[in-house]
């Protein structure tokens, strides 16, 4: 059991790595797409000049020129594809830590509204139908803003790289929504392992 401050501002860090590694990534994905469009202009040009009726001594140096560039280009390209591959690995990493405080939220925020539910319900009723009563607690509408109110998120596989990433970019909104939620509960317990 930690403070709930400590836990909240520890998974906010852990959700500011998944935020700062999806900046990233959008970077990267830029950055390849706009090779890919010079690759694609160079590779025109170089038809261009090999299609060209100018004369071969004429049409030399533009075409070592453009084919120099393409190489560069395509080196650029491919260099930034794997940096895009490993910092998707890094992604799931470090999304399954922040899915980890998700997790904890979600789970202390279950048992904190379902103890609600039954010390209600134990106000109202004689204690010989509150075990009864208790196992329709998650139907109530303090549960059901929890859960399915918030989504569970998922990691997959690391070949499953565009739902990893689509996962990573519901983290920070999830969290948004747990934090105000937490926040607004006074008696909740937020269990966590130490090396969190």
């Amino acid at each position: 059991m930690k403070n709930t401050t400590e836990v909240l501002t520890k998974a906010e860090a852990s959700i500011a790595a998944v935020d700062r590694l999806l900046i990233h990534l959008d970077q990267l994905n830029h950055d390849a797409q706009t090779l890919s469009e010079s690759i694609a202009t160079l590779q025109n040009d170089e038809a261009e000049i090999l299609a060209s009726d100018k004369a071969a001594d004429k049409r030399l140096k533009p075409l070592l020129e453009v084919r120099a560039k393409l190489s560069l280009a395509e080196a650029d390209l491919a260099k930034i594809r794997n940096e895009i591959s490993a910092l998707q690995s890094d992604l799931r990493t470090v999304g399954d830590k922040a899915n980890l405080f998700v997790g904890a939220l979600i789970d202390a925020l279950t048992v904190a509204r379902r103890n609600r539910v039954t010390e209600l319900l134990k106000g109202i009723f004689i204690d010989r139908v509150i075990k009864e009563l208790t196992s329709y607690s998650p139907y109530s509408l303090l549960l059901q803003e929890v859960e399915p109110g918030v989504e569970r998120l998922q990691f997959y596989p690391v070949a499953r790289v565009e739902d990893n990433v689509a996962t990573a970019r519901k983290v920070r909104p999830t969290f948004s929504a747990l934090k105000s939620l937490v926040e607004a509960e006074a008696n909740i317990d937020l269990i966590v392992g130490e090396n969190w």
